[in-house]
């Protein structure tokens, strides 16, 4: 009782996604959707949501906020997921790119550099799974983990945003994520990733799949960036 009313980003991303999904693969259409879904309204709604984690004076997406848009007290205000940060800009920037809006292909840039550069671990190469926005220890015990599944979306980000500003260090961080992933995460023996890495890079969970880690975020990124590519 008594707790603040939170945002967290994990809605309105996926949303969105799902929405473009539907209508980009000719399943869901203004003229098609039922008469109390506004499509137009609900795509509006979710870019409106996800804009108040991305707080431009910081240079930084946070994960929960207050339901305002402000700061949430804690460390859940101070909670930050690169790979989640990134993965939203994209989403954000194909919507950008399918409705002519240049205001958020600007704003889907920010986050996805924003969250890379503050991500990437400079001594060991990778994303860090989690981070503290104000730089104290962060909580979750696997904060320094790498997972595979931030890289697939940091490769389809910078694919996505090199196509789009053909801005040569986006390509840049394409390579750089691609390199490390495909040669830390990528079995060249067996086929398939591995998902969990500690943060010197070394293989900590031998099983390609599980509870977590499903069939996914891999075949989704490599389509998808060999499609980018390929235009």
């Amino acid at each position: 009782a008594g707790a603040p009313i939170t945002s967290p980003m994990n809605v309105p991303m996926i949303i969105l996604n799902v929405l473009h999904e539907l209508q980009t693969k000719g399943a869901l259409s203004t003229e098609s959707a039922a008469a109390d879904i506004d499509l137009t309204m609900e795509e509006e709604w979710c870019i409106s949501e996800i804009l108040k984690h991305v707080k431009t004076e910081r240079k930084q997406v946070l994960e929960v906020v207050l339901a305002d848009g402000s700061l949430c007290p804690g460390y859940d205000g101070r909670h930050m997921n690169p790979g989640h940060a990134i993965e939203a800009g994209w989403f954000v920037l194909q919507y950008a790119n399918r409705n002519g809006r240049a205001d958020l292909v600007q704003v889907a840039e920010q986050m996805i550099t924003w969250s890379f550069e503050e991500g990437w671990d400079k001594e060991h190469g990778g994303l860090f799974y989690f981070l503290d926005a104000e730089g104290r220890s962060p909580v979750y015990l696997e904060w320094d983990m790498k997972l595979w599944w931030p890289h697939n979306e940091a490769m389809i980000a910078f694919a996505m945003l090199y196509e789009t500003l053909g801005k040569e260090e986006h390509w840049e961080s394409f390579v750089k994520v691609t390199d490390y992933a495909m040669n830390h995460f990528s079995d060249p023996h067996h086929g398939e990733w591995y998902g969990y890495l500690n943060r010197e890079g070394k293989v900590t969970h031998h099983f390609k799949g599980g509870p977590y880690k499903g069939c996914f975020h891999v075949p989704r990124s490599l389509f998808m960036v060999y499609q980018i590519l390929s235009r």
